[in-house]
Parts: C-alpha cells; structure tokens; sequence
C-alpha cells in the first residue's frame, strides 16, 4: 500500500519531498486510511445470463477463454486431461482430450486462434516443486491430443495459482497466486523450453485470492478477479488503478476477455451460468483509452487523501491533473 501511494505522489508535481513523507508517514501510522485516496468500488454489478453450462460433465468451471464465438473451459482438479468447447448456448461442441491425469488444472489463456494454454498450476498445499502448463488445439470438434507440456518453477518455495495470463502482443505466459498474504505476479521466460525447467520471475504483488485473470486486447492493462471483485491494473507497470464489484457467483473462477473488450466471468457448479460483465464507467474508460488515462486516474485517486489530509492545493493539483478521466 505504501509503494502503491508514494507512485501516486510522484504523479502530483505540487507534493514536495517533506509533504510526500508526512503523507506516507501519516498513513503508516494509521492517522488516514490508505483506502480513502486509492479505488473506487462500484455498489452494484452490471451482468447479464449469456447461458448456462448444459453439459453435466461441466462441474468446476475454473478457468474460461473466447475463441472466435465459442467458449473453453475447464474442470477444476481431479478431472481427466480435457477441456471443454461449448456455443453461445451453453451446449458443448468440442472436446479435447489428452493422456495423463492433471495434478491441479485450474487455469486456461488464450494461445491462438486453434488452441489454449492449459494451467496446472494449482497447490492447495503448496508441496509442488514444479507446475506445467500445455497449448491443447480446440474447436468444435472431439479430439484426441499430444500436447506439449512445459514445466515451470517459482523463484521461491511453492505458491497456489489459479490465474494463467498470456500477453497479446508478446505471447510472453505470466501467472497470478492465489494467497492471503504474498500473491504476486509471475512471468515466464520470453521463449519456453520443453526440454528444461523454465524458471519464473517475480513482477509485482497484486491483491489476494486471485481466481482467474487476463489481459486487455492491445496488452497495456490486467484484469484479476477473486471471488467477489474485479481489479484493474496498469501494465507493465502493475499499478492498482480501480477495482468493482461482481455478481454473486456460486464459486466464481474464470475470467475471459475478449478483442472488443467483453468480460465473460464463469462459476464451479454443475449448469453454472455464463455472465457478461460491464465495467463501472470509470474502468471502463481507462481500459478503452489503452493507457493514456492510468496517470489521470491516479492522480484523481489521490485527492480525496491530499484532502482530508489538509493539502488543499495538492488535493486541487491531483483533481486538475485527474480530469481528463472525468
């Protein structure tokens, strides 16, 4: 929190060095709550039923990706090496299935227009010294498949995971834990290997719980869900811009968005609905506007805080400074 708010005050040109750290200092020491400069959450959730998941074989939704206008998906641990292909009506049109039995597969990214990458990467025991992830070909059609698995390993010790993201524009493969304390974002190395263990890097912390994440289409923000929230961030820069309410789910656990900026979120449960997901206006302008807007929108969640704190002309600097949002 206090990294996330001395990058704010470095955006307010009017915060001198000793204001900067009275402000750091006042909420280090709990005089203001860090809240009160940083997000706004939206009170209600704007979605819709898109269908229900009307195979049965569908049980724990954990992961979800858009291909052209069809949707992955896949159980969530102890099922077989498969995913699931189901149409804009829920039913299922394709299967891909593979030899071996997954330790946790939890996650799924876009690859390409003819498959996903495949995350098994779930440790809810945080024992495993090594996850995999594989690129499954898909489409409406039942097939058997000899994927390509690479092997990957945290920096440091084992970590949950349930979020698997693949930049757009790079292709680079990055990964989000699923902890109370300590989640942070992992990437892969640039080029995979098949043959070795290829070792991931810490980026930056991110907020707790993450059950599915993804990236924006042209790459410049990340968005990660939880079982109640969604968050915003800036990339690669992983500054915390916003975060909102989502719609109650039984188990919420996927995530896909799409070219045109559609969310689609996904629950565990068998017939579990789809839902189409709108961003509170503000995100979604943020998000529209490909990162032009990210100083903006800190600089207008630091006001309040500037406020309250009695720095009227700093609060009035970060509100000028924040406009161009809105």
């Amino acid at each position: 929190m206090i990294a996330v708010l001395s990058t704010q005050a470095r955006l307010l040109p009017s915060i001198d060095v000793s204001t900067r750290s009275r402000l750091l200092t006042a909420v280090a020491a709990g005089l203001v709550p860090a809240s009160a400069a940083l997000l706004t959450t939206s009170a209600s959730a704007d979605s819709t039923v898109v269908f229900t998941f009307a195979d049965s074989a569908i049980t724990e939704s954990s992961g979800l990706v858009t291909v052209g206008d069809l949707f992955v998906t896949v159980n969530d641990s102890g099922d077989s090496g498969r995913v699931f292909v189901v149409d804009g009506s829920g039913r299922t049109v394709g299967l891909t299935q593979w030899d071996g039995l997954p330790t946790d597969d939890e996650a799924l990214a876009p690859a390409d227009g003819a498959s996903v990458w495949v995350g098994d990467i779930g440790d809810n025991s945080r024992q495993r010294r090594t996850i995999q992830i594989l690129k499954v070909p898909v489409g409406a059609v039942t097939q058997k498949a000899t994927p390509t698995a690479y092997t990957l390993r945290y920096p440091t010790g084992s970590h949950n995971a349930e979020a698997l993201l693949v930049h757009p524009v790079t292709g680079r493969v990055y990964i989000a834990t699923k902890q109370v304390t300590g989640a942070a974002l992992y990437a892969a190395p640039v080029t995979l290997r098949p043959d070795a263990v290829n070792p991931l890097t810490r980026i930056a912390p991110v907020t707790a719980i993450v059950t599915d994440g993804a990236f924006t289409a042209d790459g410049t923000h990340v968005l990660l869900r939880t079982y109640g929230k969604i968050y915003l961030y800036g990339f690669p820069s992983m500054r915390l811009l916003g975060s909102a309410l989502l719609p109650s789910q039984p188990q919420g656990e996927g995530l896909a968005v799409t070219a045109d900026h559609a969310i689609y979120l996904s629950s565990e449960g068998v017939n579990s609905a789809v839902l189409a997901y709108t961003l509170p206006p503000r995100l979604a302008r943020l998000v529209a506007a490909g990162g032009r807007l990210d100083d903006a929108a800190t600089a207008q969640d630091a006001a309040p805080l500037l406020a309250t704190l009695g720095w009227g002309a700093a609060a009035a600097a970060a509100n000028a400074a924040g406009a161009a949002l809105g």
